[in-house]
């Protein structure tokens, strides 16, 4: 879900299917993470923004060590 006031977009809800609607990477932090990326970096490209241009994330997760061990986020993205 994405909303845009003015030149702001503010996005929620980022799940972890696909563009078929399937279900991505059960059990697999990791996969969700990637898949949760692709579909957030979709829909900023269709409000004609990228990564550069986000100011904040927030990012809620289940079970941190597996989280610890999967290593997805890009470099590219951290504060």
């Amino acid at each position: 879900m994405s909303v845009r006031p003015g030149k702001l977009v503010y996005l929620a809800d980022q799940v972890i299917v696909d563009a078929d609607g399937t279900l991505v990477g059960k059990n697999d932090a990791a996969a969700q993470t990637r898949q949760a990326l692709q579909n957030l970096g979709h829909v900023l490209s269709g409000a004609g923004a990228d990564f550069s241009n986000v100011v904040e994330f927030t990012t809620y997760v289940v079970g941190r060590f597996s989280w610890l061990r999967s290593k997805p986020w890009p470099p590219s993205l951290n504060p």
